[in-house]
């Protein structure tokens, strides 16, 4: 998917060629104000298929979620999430003050926070508060699971009570959640770099896509992030290329070309054995 998402950069670029009749040696070769659009023409088309794949799974797929007041047992904890204080029956009601609307939110609003999560729950009716530090979260993620918590579907005790099935509430998703989901993507590009968050494998968990939807929110995600890491202010990279193309066209004079070139094909490989190193430092 990376590669076609790389390809869709190059096909940016090429259409603009084709629709200026002009090719990319003459944009950088000589003064011209479209060269601007030229060089962020690669992200343009990434940021577009992104979001066109994203709204299209967004409109064509309906949510079904728990509300957390309806989780009416509580929680059922996974082995990670006994050892950090909770216990089955749990019932949360704040996560650091913020009171909580979809139970899918629980697991998301402890991992993706920062510092220490102040954590409410009612315990048999009693207040509880469970603070979790960053070294706590990270052994959650080490621990390979991503579901910390599931609804419970029947009391801890059990009695003459008839057990109540867990009212789940389905909708329509809205365009306002199709961006959402889009600029939430970045933060799984930048926590790929960070041990304390989560990583690629919680794409499927976080945003409960499956099947062949799955690659293709992969590809969006794949194209979104071609697109982050061109918006880096790096000669060879279309920020930075649009960057020196704007100094060059308000100056009235070109750069070395050699000097360029250099810096052209230099940088993104300085950038790739960056992000490597993270990554693998951060593994």
């Amino acid at each position: 998917m990376l590669i076609i998402a790389l390809l869709l950069h190059l096909l940016g670029h090429y259409l603009f060629q084709k629709i200026t009749k002009t090719k990319a040696k003459e944009f950088r070769d000589s003064l011209n104000r479209k060269q601007p659009l030229f060089e962020m023409s690669g992200v343009i088309m990434n940021f577009v298929v992104a979001i066109l794949i994203i709204l299209v799974i967004t409109l064509t797929t309906k949510e079904r979620y728990l509300l957390n007041e309806n989780a009416i047992y509580g929680v059922e904890c996974s082995s990670i999430a006994n050892e950090k204080g909770f216990i089955d029956g749990d019932k949360f009601i704040t996560i650091n003050d913020a009171h909580i609307n979809r139970f899918s939110e629980i697991t998301k609003s402890i991992i993706f926070d920062t510092g220490i999560t102040k954590i409410s729950i009612d315990r048999d009716r009693n207040i509880v508060e469970i603070n979790l530090t960053e070294d706590d979260k990270y052994d959650i993620m080490s621990s390979g699971t991503l579901s910390l918590f599931k609804p419970k579907t029947t009391p801890n005790v059990i009695s003459n009570e008839v057990v109540k099935e867990l009212v789940y509430t389905e909708k329509n998703k809205s365009i306002g959640k199709s961006f959402g989901t889009f600029f939430s993507s970045a933060k799984i590009f930048f926590n790929l770099f960070n041990p304390y968050r989560i990583a690629y494998k919680g794409i499927k968990g976080f945003y409960s896509i499956k099947g062949g939807v799955a690659n293709w929110y992969t590809l969006a995600l794949c194209s979104y992030i071609i697109g982050l890491i061109n918006l880096i202010p790096l000669p060879g990279l279309d920020l930075g290329n649009t960057i020196i193309a704007i100094i060059e066209n308000n100056r009235k004079r070109k750069f070395n070309s050699k000097t360029m070139r250099f810096l052209r094909i230099g940088s993104p490989l300085v950038l790739v054995v960056i992000l490597v190193s993270l990554l693998f430092i951060s593994a």
